[in-house]
């Protein structure tokens, strides 16, 4: 959950609320995400 935050918050640190996330990021953000949950689900 942390490097997520760290992403998304290096982002808008780095090119400002306004512009958008790029696929790339913006997959790796999705995928951490799911995987957070999944293993929330698990008791982890």
């Amino acid at each position: 959950m942390y490097s997520v935050l760290n992403a998304i918050s290096g982002h808008y640190n780095s090119f400002g609320p306004e512009a958008p996330i790029p696929k790339k990021r913006l997959d790796r953000i999705l995928k951490e995400l799911s995987d957070a949950d999944r293993l929330l689900a698990r008791g982890r």
